[in-house]
């Protein structure tokens, strides 16, 4: 070579804007030797003549990549090793490409060795691209290392079942005879301070032979969740009978919590049942 831009298409400034700056800028002596800085004296710089005497005993570079962690699930941050280069290395750096579409590039690492992960990656199909470039006794050189991963969308987890409560327990007694038989209710575990209506413990009264009657009456609970009442007399001759002519009562309560794991979900949380036959 003996023409200044002869030298700079040997040190690669036509070809390779990118690395130097766009658009491509012109062929100087100035750049060439800023190119050359790392393996030259500022005397063979001042000198075209020198700098081409220089370049045929530029050793070549190499480039050796590993992708270590291949895929996964986001969020996914892939590890590239990356092994040193001898020689004039002018740039390397790691390229992210999805579907086509290429994402900036990582910071330049230059000849430097290492593990390197600049950045996250989304769910998709990837290309990962290792390139290198730099100066040797044959010119311009770029080394490229590619690999493809895959990365999965988390998946959703279930929000996690929530624990069982402690459902609410009861004891029946009853007394009286069979034309006026009373009730009297007692349990724990419920609510405590609940007000004496509607908005605090139900007690539910249920005609075991026809369900479509039942009864519900209300009472408060203790500072302790502990419940008392006492029902009206009731005519349990008057009740429906099934086929062995019996009678049945069942007896259950709530306060105001619900139950989500009921199915349907969120019906009251009631407590065990005492039943009756007559």
């Amino acid at each position: 070579m003996r023409t200044l831009r002869e030298l700079g298409e040997f040190v690669g400034i036509p070809q390779d804007s990118a690395e130097f700056g766009s658009p491509i800028p012109p062929i100087g002596l100035r750049l060439v030797g800023k190119l050359l800085t790392p393996v030259s004296t500022a005397q063979q710089r001042a000198s075209m003549r020198a700098m081409i005497a220089l370049l045929p005993t530029l050793p070549p570079i190499s480039l050796g990549a590993q992708l270590l962690n291949a895929g996964g699930r986001e969020p996914y941050a892939p590890v590239v090793r990356v092994t040193s280069s001898p020689g004039l290395v002018i740039s390397t750096r790691i390229h992210f490409i999805e579907s086509g579409r290429e994402f900036p590039p990582s910071q330049n690492f230059g000849a430097a060795g290492g593990d390197f992960s600049p950045t996250q990656l989304a769910p998709g199909q990837w290309e990962i691209v290792v390139r290198r470039a730099g100066i040797s006794n044959a010119g311009y050189t770029r080394l490229s290392k590619s690999f493809r991963t895959t990365v999965t969308r988390a998946e959703e987890s279930a929000p996690p079942t929530p624990p069982p409560q402690t459902r609410p327990n009861i004891s029946v007694a009853r007394n009286g005879p069979a034309d006026a038989v009373i009730f009297v209710v007692t349990g724990t575990q419920f609510l405590p301070n609940q007000p004496a209506g509607p908005r605090g413990i139900t007690v539910r009264v249920v005609d075991g032979v026809n369900f479509q009657d039942w009864v519900m009456l209300f009472t408060g609970s203790d500072s302790g969740g502990g419940i008392r009442l006492e029902t009206n007399p009731l005519d349990t001759r008057l009740l429906a009978r099934n086929s062995l002519g019996l009678a049945t009562v069942h007896i259950s309560a709530t306060d105001e919590r619900r139950d989500p794991n009921s199915v349907p979900a969120n019906e009251p949380l009631w407590s065990n049942v005492t039943s009756f036959t007559f």
